[in-house]
């Protein structure tokens, strides 16, 4: 697809008109193909979604460009992201993370090159291909590539993953042992998503009606942990617990 819009600095949002049949657009003007799964620029100039982005599950490929010269922070793929396009994130100098859901197999060329702030990338599954040695060119120094132990990534000797010939990048085995990485509390219950993606409810009594109106005894909105959605894969309800919102 065309890079028509990749230098547009002052781009806050897409905005796609109802009668237009092959593309679509998000609450956060992000630009899609109309069947939402490919996704295709982000606007360069979008500065207020804290800094950080989750790109769902519905998306099976990420566009050539699609988030180069932007000022994220982070950026999180859910499952079912397969293929991240050639030069993705080139030259975003704010971008300091990304996390690369466990369906992630295909890296472009150049996908996170001249990221000068760039110090982590987690892969949470099997290891992904890359079609050129720069996949990382112009990282931060200390950058590091994450990937999930037993999962059969090839890692030579000085702790290098080489993802196409040529240039090894430093890389790390994390730790299989379940940690939090989301919580939350909300009606006097709490909630916490570990890096398992096991998802955990605790409480006693029922859970609101989560879009009922406040006034009616529900929760006025969505589920606290609806932003994080596609990374649960596990979901344990706490004993106490005895009716579902």
């Amino acid at each position: 697809e065309g890079n028509a819009f990749t230098c547009n600095f002052s781009v806050q949002a897409f905005e796609v008109d109802e009668a237009n049949e092959w593309y679509e657009s998000d609450e956060n003007g992000v630009l899609y193909n109309e069947s939402m799964d490919w996704l295709m620029f982000y606007p360069v100039g979008r500065t207020d979604d804290d800094g950080e982005y989750m790109v769902p599950g519905s998306v099976y490929e990420v566009n050539d460009k699609a988030f180069a010269r932007t000022s994220l922070r982070k950026v999180i793929f859910e499952d079912g992201v397969t293929v991240i396009g050639h030069e993705a994130f080139a030259e975003s100098p704010d971008l300091e993370e990304v996390v690369c859901g466990s369906t992630v197999a295909e890296l472009k060329n150049y996908v996170f090159g001249n990221c000068t702030s760039l110090v982590k990338v987690t892969f949470e599954g099997p290891e992904p291909i890359g079609d050129s040695w720069d996949l990382f060119a112009d990282t931060a120094d200390g950058f590091k590539v994450y990937y999930p132990a037993d999962a059969g990534w090839e890692i030579d000797e000085n702790g290098l993953w080489y993802a196409a010939p040529g240039q090894g990048w430093p890389a790390e085995a994390y730790p299989v042992e379940e940690s939090e990485i989301y919580s939350g509390e909300f009606s006097g219950f709490t909630w916490t998503l570990t890096n398992a993606r096991v998802l955990t409810v605790s409480g006693e009594g029922e859970l609101p009606q989560f879009h009922d109106d406040v006034e009616n005894g529900g929760f006025g909105g969505e589920a606290p942990w609806h932003h994080i959605r596609g990374l649960v894969r596990e979901i344990v309800v706490g004993e106490g617990i005895t009716a579902l919102g």
